[in-house]
């Protein structure tokens, strides 16, 4: 099992019609892990749902992760929660 590791919204903005873009940094100011293109990660949500979701962006870039979020019509709760609730510095 991997840790868990507490993150912060830093920002949300939307990329397009259904897309929201979705900025995580460390909740203790540390760099996050590196990773390479093709990852993803598990996001806990508030609502208690787990969903997987792509990293974007430059692997380079240590200090935030960036997500891009679809809003699913058939949403089983995660895009729907995420474009609905979720706003800058949920944890």
């Amino acid at each position: 099992m991997r840790d868990i590791l507490p993150v912060v919204v830093d920002g949300l903005w939307r990329q397009g019609a259904k897309n929201l873009a979705v900025s995580l940094v460390s909740a203790e100011g540390q760099p996050l892990p590196a990773w390479t293109p093709g990852a993803h990660i598990d996001l806990h949500l508030p609502c208690g749902l787990i969903r997987q979701y792509s990293l974007t962006g430059s692997p380079a870039e240590r200090d935030r992760y960036l997500l891009c979020i679809a809003r699913e019509s058939q949403s089983r709760g995660g895009s729907r929660y995420i474009h609905d609730t979720l706003r800058r510095d949920s944890h």
